[in-house]
This record gives C-alpha cells, sequence and structure tokens, in this order.
C-alpha cells in the first residue's frame, strides 16, 4: 500500500505471462513509467498504454526501481549491473512487501509468493495460496511489516527489509540461508511434510520394492535435498499430525507446534446428490508427482487383482518409467482409470466425488494431504496411511497400517463392511463436517495468530 505518499517510479524487465501474473501488485504500488525487454520485436510498441524500450535506453530515464518480471531473474540482474545499474535499484517480482507502517518492526518470510499475485476473482486450487495470504494478514495485524520472497529464490544481492527483521520463516532452500543472513531474528522453519532424512528413506526403501518386484529402474522421486532447516529453526511449525511429528529426530520434536492447514471453502457436500450418485464399489486416488511415495503403485496392484471395486485417479503427472512399469494396471484394466490433471474447482471433481464413496491414499511421507481433506469435504471416506492420516482418522475412515498389498486388501475389505451397511450416508456427512470444522481458513488463521503470540511472549514481545 501506498500510505498516501506518491508512488516511487519503476520500471518492469518484462511483459510476459510473468508481469501479467503480477500487474495488480505492481501497479497498485508504483508508478511505472516504462517497460522494457530483450526481445527488440516489442521496441517502441506498448503495454497497457505505456512505452516498451530497448534495454539500453533504461539509463535516459528517471526512476527509483527497475522490477524484473522473468523466470531469468539471475541473468536479467547480471545483464543490468554491467550496464550500470545501481543494485539497490534492481527488484525482484519474486519479492513482495506489504507494508503497515513506516517505523514497524518487520518480519521476513520464504515461501510462496505467487499466492501474493493470484486473481481473488478465481477460484484459488492451491492451498498454499490462501495459507500465505493468512500469514501475511496475520502479521500485519499484529503490527509488523511483511517481506517475502519465493521460497527458491536467489536472494543474496538483494536487500530484503528496511531494517534488520525480528523474526524469519520460511522453507528451504531459503530458510537456512535466511537464519545464517538474520542470525539474531527468531527463526521458524515452516513445515509442510515429514522430516526430509525420513522422507528420503522411505522414498528409497518403496522404490526399491517396486523395482524387484517389476524388474524396473524407477528413479527415486521426491527427494529432499539435505538440509539443516529444523536444526537452525528456533521453533518449527508443522503441518500435519502427531504421527509427522514422530518422524523427526527426538532431540527436535519439542520444537514443533501442529497446525491445522485449510481447505476451500467451495467444496460442500450435497448430501441429497450423493445419496443418488453414488457408487459403493468406486473408490478415488487424487494425487500430485512421487507415484511411488504416494501408494500409487499399491493401490494399482490390488484393484488390478479385486474387479469387484473401481478405482479412479485424478492427478499427476505420471513418471515416464512408472508409466512404462504400470502400463497394464494404468491402461488395460477395466476398473481402473485414470483421468490425469483435474483442477481442483473443476466441475468434473465434483462428478467424480458424489460418484466414489472412498478416497484411498497409502502415502509412505506427508504433512497432511490437501486433496483428502478436501474430498471428504464432499463427503468421501478416508482410507489413509499413518503418514497421510489426522489424528482421529479412526473415527472418520480406515487406517492403512501395513504399506504394501495385502495392507491396502485388508483396508478395502473392512471398507466394503461400511459400504455394505446402513450408516454409510452418515459416514458421508461426518467427514464433511469434521473438516468444515476443522480445517478451513479460519482455524488455521487461529493457529497461526496463537502460535506465533506463544513464540512472540517467549522471546519477551508482546
Amino acid at each position: 500500500m501506498s500510505n498516501g505518499k506518491a508512488k516511487s517510479k519503476a520500471i518492469i524487465f518484462g511483459v510476459g505471462s510473468f508481469y501479467e501474473d503480477r500487474r495488480i501488485n505492481l501497479n497498485n504500488e508504483y508508478n511505472i513509467i516504462k517497460f522494457t525487454d530483450n526481445n527488440l520485436n516489442l521496441w517502441g510498441t506498448e503495454n497497457n498504454g505505456i512505452e516498451i524500450i530497448p534495454p539500453n535506453k533504461i539509463k535516459d530515464y528517471e526512476f527509483d526501481y527497475i522490477f524484473i518480471a522473468s523466470s531469468y531473474d539471475k541473468e536479467i540482474k547480471s545483464q543490468l549491473i554491467d550496464m550500470g545499474i545501481e543494485n539497490n535499484k534492481i527488484k525482484s517480482t519474486n519479492y513482495y512487501k506489504s507494508i503497515i507502517g513506516e517505523n514497524n518492526p518487520e518480519v521476513l518470510i520464504s515461501y510462496v509468493n505467487t499466492s501474493f499475485y493470484v486473481d481473488l476473482n478465481k477460484k484459488i486450487t492451491h492451498g498454499n495460496n490462501i495459507e500465505s495470504m493468512i500469514i501475511r494478514g496475520v502479521f500485519n495485524k499484529l503490527g509488523y511489516n511483511f517481506y517475502s520472497i519465493n521460497h527458491d529464490t536467489l536472494f543474496d544481492d538483494y536487500n530484503l527489509c528496511e531494517s534488520y527483521p525480528r523474526m524469519v520463516m520460511g522453507v528451504e532452500p531459503n530458510f537456512p540461508k535466511l537464519c545464517n543472513t538474520y542470525s539474531k531474528a527468531i527463526k521458524i522453519y515452516y513445515a509442510t511434510g515429514s522430516y526430509w532424512e525420513y522422507q528420503n528413506c522411505m522414498i528409497k526403501k518403496r522404490t526399491d520394492e517396486v523395482n524387484i518386484k517389476k524388474n524396473a529402474n524407477i528413479d527415486y522421486s521426491r527427494l529432499v535435498q539435505p538440509n539443516k532447516s529444523a536444526e537452525c529453526a528456533d521453533y518449527i511449525i508443522q503441518i500435519g499430525s502427531n504421527y509427522t511429528i514422530q518422524t523427526y529426530p527426538e532431540k527436535l520434536r519439542k520444537k514443533i507446534y501442529l497446525i491445522r492447514q485449510s481447505t476451500f471453502g467451495y467444496l460442500n457436500l450435497d448430501i441429497g446428490t450423493k445419496l443418488t450418485q453414488y457408487s459403493k464399489k468406486d473408490y478415488m486416488w487424487f494425487g500430485s508427482g512421487g507415484n511411488i511415495l504416494k501408494g500409487l503403485d499399491l493401490v494399482l496392484e490390488y484393484f488390478k487383482n479385486d474387479s469387484s471395486v473401481n478405482l479412479h485417479i485424478i492427478g499427476g503427472p505420471l513418471e515416464n518409467k512408472f508409466e512404462k512399469a504400470y502400463y497394464e494396471e494404468l491402461y488395460n484394466t477395466e476398473n481402473i482409470k485414470y483421468y490425469g490433471f483435474i483442477p481442483i474447482s473443476d466441475s468434473r471433481i465434483l462428478e467424480l466425488a458424489n460418484r466414489c464413496s472412498f478416497i484411498i491414499f497409502p502415502s509412505c511421507s506427508e504433512g497432511m494431504p490437501g486433496s483428502v481433506l478436501n474430498m471428504m469435504r464432499l463427503g468421501l471416506i478416508p482410507i489413509l496411511s499413518l503418514s497421510a492420516a489426522f489424528d482421529e482418522i479412526e473415527k472418520y475412515g480406515i487406517v492403512i497400517h501395513k504399506l504394501n498389498v495385502e495392507g491396502i486388501g485388508q483396508a478395502v475389505r473392512e471398507s466394503k463392511k461400511i459400504a455394505n451397511s446402513k450408516e454409510i450416508s452418515k459416514k458421508f456427512e461426518k467427514c464433511y463436517e469434521f473438516v468444515k470444522k476443522n480445517y478451513n481458513e479460519k482455524t488455521f488463521e487461529e493457529d497461526f495468530n496463537r502460535i506465533i503470540s506463544e513464540i512472540f511472549k517467549l522471546n519477551g514481545i508482546y
């Protein structure tokens, strides 16, 4: 926000989609006097009524900042410095700030900056976008100027804050760098999954099992770069369950505060519609990358050999070697259908959720998968590994106790008893009500505000 002051003059380097994603915010904060781009075909034309100039003409104009709106952030910065542009005038659009007062204390976050440029008139389709905006709002309400860089943005040469931040928070790879750069600040690691060493161990174990079984050579997928994020943090805010905490070395567990993630308020069970459309034989697997990590191999193997039930697979991408190893199950098995990626806001998600009775997710390492919680909002009954489960899973769904085909079979057999009972409609409603009440934007904000306020008090800040 401009706080009533004249807007700083800015030149924007880049006129493509990268800029368009950030256009509203930049236009609100700065007086954009020119655009520039390395594409000579654009020189002399206009973008939103503002001239696009060649880069070598930048120094002909008086400006306060030049913002790089391109994925070639590092290369363009080097280009500008070679041209003689002062370092302190060069800013990255991977950098964001929300200032509430000139002399207010500061916090510096490194997480997901694209959140601050989303079009709020459209349905948001990833939970971290909602949660980033809530985190910003909480800090502003607590009286802090909020500075943020994207979690993977190179920041060594950028002036990130006006003064030394009181707190730094984020995820790898930038969080350990922030800890080193601002060693006197309160340091909070924002963890969204299991401890990295546990996750890597499980990925290797499960992938090796699949490679032996399928005589394949599938690469390890979703390995986490070894890091000291948890060790260098003073506190850890963890999305997940008490099981997630147990994946950490014991000496680190006392640092951890659990937080309930949000779900999408536009997903709501219509019990009348569901009861006319659901099939007790239909199950859903809904996940992103890391096919073996998320147990897709196990459900494919089980459902291939149990034609009494149907499996609907949403998500991806499928890793090439995984797809080759499981081609028969994915494409030539009558009771298995693979849909590929479907945005969670798409009407097809609602259609499939109304058709399915259960969501099955035997992940070997998670925090708490948003896909599961959001499908529970649509009435699906969860069948989950402990890694993917919330703490009260037994009240609402079924635990997969063994991460093998036998464990999947045991859980599915248990689910068939629910499907054939008169209580299934109550289960649909119970799952919906539980998630709606406990995993929403308000509960995430309440949890985050409580945790941050407590951390400040522990450090003598009131």
